[in-house]
């Protein structure tokens, strides 16, 4: 007499699938586009306003756009093709060029006429005053 054990199927269950795409899908992300697209940033907070710091290197200052739109912040770069050398060939490439853009939601909203920003050694660091609208107000309360 043959014994043989039989193995319950697992019924199908969608949400597993989905957790499995979306592990592939980081996983896709945090390989490719994340870290060849984006800068490493920084970002402070306090009751005055916020202070950003992000890593471009190799982005000069007439490539770098930036732009504040209520509590929106605007990161956009280009970032250049070296010139090729004569009779030679690019044997690997694992740096892009183009164009990127990248925006940030604020905590709050911020001054756009008070923002500053400079560039140095690859190092963008950007200064953005709280808009007087939306800083927190003591409010006297009053006795009858």
């Amino acid at each position: 007499m043959l014994w043989t054990t039989r193995i319950p199927q697992q019924a199908w269950n969608p949400w597993l699938e989905l957790e499995q795409f979306r592990g592939q899908m980081n996983r896709w992300m945090a390989d490719e586009s994340v870290a060849l697209s984006s800068p490493p940033i920084q970002l402070w907070m306090n009751d005055d306003g916020l202070r950003l710091t992000a890593l471009v290197p190799g982005v000069a200052t007439e490539d770098l756009d930036l732009s504040v739109e209520g509590d929106e912040l605007t990161l956009k770069w280009t970032v250049r093709d070296e010139a090729t050398i004569d009779k030679a060939r690019i044997t690997r490439r694992e740096r892009r060029s183009g164009t990127v853009t990248r925006t940030l939601q604020l905590p709050y909203s911020v001054d756009a006429e008070g923002v500053r920003a400079s560039l140095a050694s690859g190092r963008l660091e950007v200064d953005l005053p709280r808009a007087e609208s939306d800083k927190p107000r003591r409010v006297e309360i009053q006795s009858n």
